[in-house]
């Protein structure tokens, strides 16, 4: 018999060949093949100097030594399953993934500009952000929690408030004057100006209706992310749609090179933004939720 040459997976491969009488059933439930599985236990057999099984027709039987080892080997093997189980939870507990879905534009904003503060204090804690199409339930209950307005949440979820914020449109000081605009527009010279909006929650459809206008101009458009707005909106090609009490929180880069518009007689309704979650939270899930709480009251300065 050799000593200190012990592989563990050729005792793994021992049991599962012992209890299967058949190395092709043995090799599907261990997921390798069944010369493997031969290959495995001659070797196996030639470190404890027998021979573990012989040959017949319908598949392998153990010998009288396979029959005397396999009790204990059983146990060993086992045991050391449970041990590795043990590690991966202890791994798991420490490496959560939280899974998120925002709705719109100015949210994604705000969660950016905490993530890299979040990373750094929880960099084993994975997140998984998505974005959230308007109302869609079925995608609500797929993630951790979502972050949206307090209307569009599922009415069974349990809610946490977030923050107040109003939509609004958004432009330059560069865009105003290239357009020879003021602050104040109205909805007919709206009509006539590039837009750019995140797709999903506050469509152009719902928009189109909120401010009595049939359809936006064609120059207008629908882009992915939240950073694609930005950027257009920043560029000065674009007015912006967000609320304007993220834009506290952006027009810090910016030097206050953006300005609120106002649409004629048309006011936004404030809304109230709230975490939104249908089962217990996990423990990484609610320390996001407490620390994003926490940045967007210091930065937005709601309480």
């Amino acid at each position: 018999m050799q000593k200190g040459n012990t592989n563990w997976n050729l005792y793994r491969v021992f049991v599962a060949a012992y209890e299967h009488k058949n190395y092709h059933n043995a090799a599907k439930f261990i997921g390798t093949t069944p010369s493997a599985v031969g290959q495995n236990m001659r070797q196996l057999g030639n470190q404890l100097g027998v021979t573990l099984f012989t040959s017949h027709p319908k598949g392998a039987e153990p010998t009288k030594d396979a029959d005397s080892i396999y009790p204990k080997i059983k146990s060993a093997v086992e045991a050391i399953v449970s041990a590795e189980n043990d590690v991966s939870k202890s791994i798991n507990q420490n490496k959560t993934i939280v899974r998120m879905a925002l709705a719109n534009a100015s949210v994604e904003l705000l969660v950016k500009n905490y993530v890299k503060e979040f990373r750094a204090e929880h960099p084993d804690i994975k997140l998984e952000i998505s974005k959230l199409d308007d109302m869609d339930l079925v995608q609500q209950k797929q993630q951790d929690f979502v972050i949206a307005a307090k209307h569009c949440i599922d009415p069974n979820f349990k809610i946490v408030n977030l923050y107040k914020g109003t939509p609004s449109f958004i432009a330059t000081k560069e865009f105003l004057k290239k357009h020879g605009l003021s602050s104040t527009i109205s909805t007919e010279q709206l009509f006539k100006l590039p837009v750019v909006m995140r797709k999903g929650a506050g469509s152009f459809a719902n928009l189109d209706k909120q401010l009595g206008i049939q359809k936006m101009p064609r120059t207008s458009v629908s882009v992915a992310s939240s950073d694609m707005v930005y950027f257009m909106t920043q560029g000065s090609e674009y007015i912006g749609f967000f609320s304007k009490e993220v834009l506290k929180l952006v027009d810090e880069a910016n030097n206050g090179n953006f300005v609120v518009l106002n649409i004629g007689n048309t006011n936004f309704q404030t809304l109230q933004y709230v975490f939104g979650y249908s089962e217990n939270l996990t423990e990484s899930a609610r320390i996001f939720i407490e620390g994003f709480s926490k940045f967007c009251k210091n930065k937005l300065g709601q309480n």
